[in-house]
């Protein structure tokens, strides 16, 4: 009879047992400003998964009304 199991099962006779797998460590970075734009790139070799949530899917720069409204000198002029 079970000769008769094993032809009739052949999946549960050879079965093979797979090895846990290590999973890797995620990291959850909040907001793609400056610092989390940073944090993303200095984990970009370690052996987790980086994820970056941000509103937007962009990274824009903007300069404030000061840095803009003044002129800038050059090297040249001192």
């Amino acid at each position: 009879m079970s000769a008769m199991l094993a032809e009739t099962r052949p999946d549960e006779a050879t079965a093979v047992v797979e090895a846990p797998r290590r999973e890797r460590k995620r990291v959850v970075i909040i907001g793609g400003g400056f610092a989390g734009i940073a944090a993303a790139h200095a984990l970009r070799h370690a052996d987790a998964e980086v994820v970056l949530i941000d509103r937007r899917n962009h990274h824009i720069f903007q300069p404030l009304l000061y840095q803009v409204a003044m002129p800038r000198r050059s090297v040249s002029s001192r």
